[in-house]
């Protein structure tokens, strides 16, 4: 057989030009292109390919390619081999989408985004490989609807990659079903960026066909107008609509009506279709609204109001119950009224008793009842002066400690990198980063931890700073493992795919996260890295902070503000980059300013009633949560290891982030 490209003569068998290995197909011979042929032969395809990857088993076509199973020998596991069939190789339009579908993903790394390995092409033949998704894809688990917070999670994991990709000015253009792909451990992935482009792009296929599927396809996609963020939204969005109503929002029509009813119709709330959706409906209906400008504008914004509505299993918060109708036509709310503040009389009633902290400036504080007056004591006068002595003595010692010289400005937060540990001091024993999802591991090797050993400390205050930090009582801590900074931005973006922080830096530490969002952000965490992340309790919280000092003279003596500590005295008025102030005696930075961090403990006033406790993790109910530390807006006074405060676990702050433990 004669070589069409050098012209060199094979054997009538042979497969390839034994010359220059061109393959010795003739695309116009009909009766050559028998069902395997067209399925991209794996006789040739083996031929192709490289050594060291095995074709297992074929996995399914799509519009564009065949996808195989492969066993790739360097990497040491499976893969997706992603194949342009041969009979398709002339055409030059579909050649370009598959290599700039393997270009894009290369630019993408995200945690649920398909990883890509490498791309190659060999005469005719154009592949590349990814990583294997062996949980299949979302289409055969949606049935008749799925469970509204399983499909909450799964959105909350696309919208995440899409934030991502938006970012790189990519947009997605086929959001679907078949497009979302799992791992084995049920962990979502954004799949088939074959017709992606940049945003604002309108270009179509040389046939003026559309790009996209029509039951999901945005209505700027139909028009070819400009295409942006907001039509990943829209199609995402009808995607959502699908998952839980169980049905797609414009079914059983032809492909032009349907098209047409994109344009011109708006599909019936999800509510009307089964009424447990009714939590849902703001937020769908405006995923799908028909204008642009009426949907969420960024992935990030649809994230927000995600986090805002459900907890991190997916249920409902206070904030997704419906506005009565009567409600919304009279004031145009689409979510609940603020709860009227109470009266100055009723306030200073129910809060006589509440701690005075000065707390987040967001905060939505949940009032308390008021605690039980102690029983009044008979003190001699020799007690009450040496009391008093002893607090002037205190406040003296602190006011001195505060009071020192400022240190010298330091470097700016967003080019400033994480300090190393001293290696003179045996505390500072770092964990090996744990293996797991590539590119949260990266992010990962930039953080570190400190080994915070065992040990007995005094919890709580003798000095009467606030009710809720009496009395002093005996706490023991096992060894465990605490990050010597506050989480980053980084971080946080390496594993949501999102940045919620009012104050943008990768080493700034994230924060605006409501206590919910971090335990979204852990489950996240721990499923790529196989790891058991978690926030300290507020015992391990006091004990790191303190730093072995067991009583307040020692763990006051051993804290300067202005070497430790953003506050407000010094902050500028925002966060600054972590591990820019002195490390205490355990090596942990800012465990005092610059942002309050989250405890996994709820709050009680009284919870310091204990006598003694072994690993104590707080009261087992409540509606707030606690937060220790104080932030860069916080006073001097308030920048303490034994100051306790509250926050609503639902909502977020500019002055709240949080710290691993382990």
């Amino acid at each position: 057989m004669e070589c069409g490209q050098c012209g060199y003569q094979s054997g009538n068998d042979a497969l390839f030009c034994g010359k220059c290995s061109n393959p010795l197909l003739d695309l116009n011979n009909s009766n050559q292109l028998t069902a395997d042929i067209i399925d991209v032969n794996l006789a040739i395809l083996e031929k192709v390919i490289p050594s060291h990857l095995k074709i297992i088993k074929r996995l399914g076509s799509g519009g564009m390619a065949t996808v195989y199973e492969a066993m790739d020998e360097e990497l040491g596991h499976r893969v997706a081999l992603k194949v342009l069939p041969l009979d398709r190789s002339g055409d030059r339009e579909l050649v370009n989408r598959f290599k700039r579908e393997a270009r894009l993903i290369a630019t993408l790394k995200h945690p649920h985004i398909v990883p890509f390995y490498f791309m190659e092409t060999v005469g005719q033949f154009h592949f590349f490989t990814m990583a294997l998704m062996e949980g299949g894809n979302l289409a055969p688990r949606i049935g008749d609807g799925m469970p509204l917070n399983t499909a909450i999670n799964i959105i909350r994991q696309i919208t995440g990659a899409l934030s991502h990709a938006h970012g790189k000015n990519i947009i997605h253009r086929d959001i679907k079903p078949d497009n979302v792909i799992f791992d084995l451990k049920n962990n979502a992935h954004l799949a088939d960026f074959g017709i992606a482009k940049g945003a604002s792009s309108t270009q179509l296929t040389a046939t003026q066909v559309m790009l996209g599927t029509p039951a999901y396809i945005s209505p700027e996609q139909i028009m070819a107008t400009e295409v942006g963020p907001p039509a990943d939204i829209y199609s995402l969005g009808a995607m959502f609509y699908h998952m839980v109503t169980g049905r797609v929002m414009f079914p059983g029509e032809e492909l032009l009506s349907a098209i047409a009813r994109h344009l011109n119709e708006t599909p019936p709330r999800p509510s009307t279709l089964k009424p447990e959706l009714q939590v849902i409906d703001p937020i769908l209906m405006k995923m799908i609204a028909k204008n642009p400008a009426d949907r969420f504008q960024t992935a990030a914004h649809l994230t927000a109001e995600l986090d805002r509505c459900f907890d991190f299993q997916g249920h409902p918060t206070p904030e997704a119950i419906p506005v009565p109708s009567s409600l919304k036509q009279s004031t145009g709310m689409s979510t609940p009224p603020p709860i009227p503040k109470p009266s100055q009389q009723a306030l200073t009633q129910e809060t006589a008793f509440m701690p005075k902290h000065k707390g987040p400036q967001n905060q939505h504080q949940t009032v308390l009842p008021p605690s039980p007056k102690p029983k009044e004591k008979n003190r001699k006068p020799l007690f009450i002066m040496a009391g008093a002595a002893a607090l002037l003595l205190a406040l003296f010692l602190f006011i001195l400690m505060s009071s020192k010289d400022k240190d010298p400005e330091p470097p700016d937060a967003a080019v400033t990198s994480l300090p190393q540990p001293s290696r003179d001091n045996p505390a500072e024993e770092v964990a090996p980063a744990p293996a797991g999802d590539e590119i949260i591991q990266e992010a990962l090797a930039q953080f570190e931890f400190t080994t915070v050993p065992a040990g007995p400390f005094k919890m709580g205050s003798r000095i009467k700073f606030m009710d809720d930090e009496k009395p002093v009582h005996h706490v023991e801590i096992s060894r465990f493992m605490l990050s010597r900074t506050e989480v980053t931005q980084a971080l946080w973006v390496a594993v949501m795919g999102n940045n919620p922080s009012c104050n943008k830096g990768e080493q700034l530490p994230v924060e605006n996260v409501s206590w919910n969002a971090v335990q979204q952000f852990l489950t996240r965490l721990n499923a790529a890295t196989g790891e058991q992340y978690r926030l300290p309790t507020e015992a391990e919280w006091e004990y790191g902070c303190k730093a072995g000092k067991t009583g307040f003279l020692g763990a006051i003596l051993q804290f300067r503000a202005e070497n430790q500590a953003w506050y407000l005295g010094n902050s500028k008025h925002t966060s600054r980059g972590v591990g820019l102030k002195d490390a205490n005696a355990f090596g942990l930075y800012d465990m005092l300013g610059n942002v309050w961090e989250w405890c996994s403990d709820y709050y009680d006033p009284n919870y310091y009633q204990d006598e003694r406790a072994k690993n104590p993790t707080g009261p087992t109910n409540g509606t707030t949560r606690v937060i220790r530390g104080g932030a860069w807006n916080s006073d001097a006074k308030e920048v303490r290891p034994t100051n306790r405060h509250f926050f609503d676990p639902a909502k977020g702050d500019c002055g709240v982030g949080f710290r691993l433990a382990k």
